[in-house]
């Protein structure tokens, strides 16, 4: 029976800061209030952080920061003012730094910064353009900032926002923290069973992109990431890997969609054999339920016991699998899964 279960470690935070001054023609607002100074510090995924898990810093460094003002009137939508690129030092990292912003104070509405961090280049591309975004509404330009699979190099794009900022004619400076998300979820096969040899892995179905945010509406209900981003994208039929692997969000398996869902298919030898087998391998939990992949963690597939026969090839034990029978297969894999702890 699959087998999946929280870990929750109680490490120290480690919080990363940024020092910049956000260059843009204009202040955020266009009321005449004064300036006000906000100081924001960024909160960036890592092994310290609670909760959470770090593939490691090689993929979680910060090179490049786009911060995007919203403007938000009463409890109404929230719309684009401005946004200012952040450079870091030559050595291409910008931990250890504070982000500084200057607001204009006006008591008709609030702020809401959000931080996209590492942008891949048509993102860049989009918001190099700031005249084409204004007025747009955040859910409608978080959904054009899109992540294409192919399009990472390095370290992984990540998203963040402020809680609403209020910035009032008669207040001074603000401060504030925003936690930053990985676009990514990760993959991992270990075996444990003594009689299986694993010689391959892979996973079906990955989709070849998503937006640099969550699920915006499900991420400021619950305060975490909870079901995954949807989108138009498509199906990249099947990725070979070793040690991790790192993909987009994707949808729970249905009894419709249960032969595109994402899935891990292994390959090895049962029982000193000669001929490969290979074996489907779901997202499910303890139950046999099938659960979604989320951006931000880590699900760790561990193989413990082989006991009936697989397929010859990775397509057949792919699409030869069963419906619902998640916690009866011949082979019997545990799903663990980390998450950022809210």
């Amino acid at each position: 029976m699959e087998k999946m279960r929280k870990y929750f470690r109680g490490l120290l935070a480690l919080m990363l800061f940024f020092v910049a001054s956000c260059r843009t023609e204009k202040p955020a607002g266009t009321g005449g209030g004064d300036l006000v100074e906000v100081v924001l510090s960024i909160q960036a995924p890592s092994a310290y952080v609670s909760g959470t898990y770090a593939p490691g810093t090689v993929y979680d460094g910060l090179t490049s920061l786009h911060a995007l003002v919203f403007k938000i009137i009463g409890s109404g939508n929230e719309t684009f003012e401005s946004v200012a690129k952040i450079h870091g030092p030559e050595d291409g990292d910008i931990a250890g730094r504070q982000l500084v912003m200057k607001l204009r104070k006006d008591d008709e509405f609030r702020y809401r910064i959000v931080i996209l961090a590492n942008c891949t280049a048509p993102v860049v591309e989009l918001l190099e353009n700031p005249e084409t975004l204004n007025g747009m509404e955040k859910k409608e330009l978080m959904a054009l900032c899109e992540i294409g699979y192919y399009g990472i190099a390095g370290n992984f794009p990540m998203w963040g926002q402020s809680d609403p900022l209020s910035v009032r004619t008669d207040g001074s400076g603000l401060t504030g923290r925003i936690s930053l998300l990985r676009v990514m979820a990760c993959v991992e096969v270990k075996n444990n069973a003594p009689n299986f040899d694993l010689h391959e892995t892979y996973v079906f179905n990955v989709k070849d992109r998503t937006s640099i945010a969550p699920d915006i509406a499900d991420f400021e209900l619950n305060g975490e990431v909870t079901v995954p981003t949807a989108n138009a994208a498509q199906d990249i039929a099947f990725v070979p890997f070793t040690g991790q692997l790192f993909l987009f969000d994707a949808p729970a398996a249905t009894e419709q969609t249960f032969f595109r869902s994402t899935a891990v298919v292994v390959g090895g030898y049962v029982d000193g054999g000669i001929e490969m087998e290979y074996f489907r391998l779901d997202f499910a939990n303890e139950s046999g339920s099938y659960v979604p992949v989320l951006r931000n963690h880590s699900y760790v597939m561990n193989i413990q016991s082989v006991t009936g026969e697989g397929f010859s090839d990775p397509g057949l034990a792919y699409n030869g699998a069963v419906y619902g029978m998640a916690g009866t297969r011949a082979i019997n894999a545990g799903v663990i899964a980390w998450v950022e702890d809210k």
